[in-house]
């Protein structure tokens, strides 16, 4: 009921309150009061963003994907001996697996299959391993599942005021900090 909801917002604030006390952190506070109405604004406004535009792309990066894909099965395949038709391409998400094959290649062990790593191989594989990751992972991230927060070719995330460890503002659902230049 109503009386109950007062209460414990009531409750919460006083305990906001003394919380903000203890911590001498009162002009803070109020700078962050400042800011919510700005956040709030961008979140309602959101990013202009053209849908159709945006579907062309994760066309072209699909396309890329399984063209680097192919790209990299003569390297990555399954060591079983003789195979009735052919050799079969092992799953590049398998890291010990990927791991193992890239030893292989180079001729020496390998601490990981990370970006870090691969990077200083010189190596075809590790550089189209690379960019098959960082494909796949534009497409999970920016794929499909972006779409519905697409509305009205708008682009709406969250904004959150004080977030991160360093006190800088973040947006979330999506990251839209973190969306992709053009290339």
């Amino acid at each position: 009921n109503a009386d109950e909801a007062l209460a414990w917002v009531t409750n919460a604030l006083e305990k906001a309150f003394l919380e903000i006390e203890r911590r001498h952190i009162g002009p803070l506070v109020q700078l962050e009061c400042q800011v919510i109405p700005v956040l709030v604004a961008m979140e309602r406004a959101g990013l202009p963003f053209q849908k159709e535009q945006w579907l062309s792309q994760l066309g072209v990066i699909e396309e890329e994907l399984e063209r680097v894909k192919r790209a990299l099965e003569p390297y990555f395949v399954k060591d079983d001996g003789f195979l009735l038709f052919g050799p079969e391409a092992i799953d590049l998400n398998q890291v010990s697996v990927v791991k193992e094959c890239l030893e292989k290649i180079v001729g020496h062990k390998l601490s990981g299959t990370s970006s870090s790593v691969l990077k200083n191989i010189d190596h075809e594989a590790a550089k189209l391993l690379i960019r098959y990751r960082e494909l796949g992972r534009m497409l999970n991230t920016y794929g499909e599942n972006f779409l519905p927060k697409i509305v009205n070719n708008r682009l709406h995330g969250t904004f959150v005021a004080i977030a991160s460890a360093s006190g800088r503002s973040t947006c979330v659902n999506p990251n839209l900090q973190a969306l992709p230049g053009d290339e």
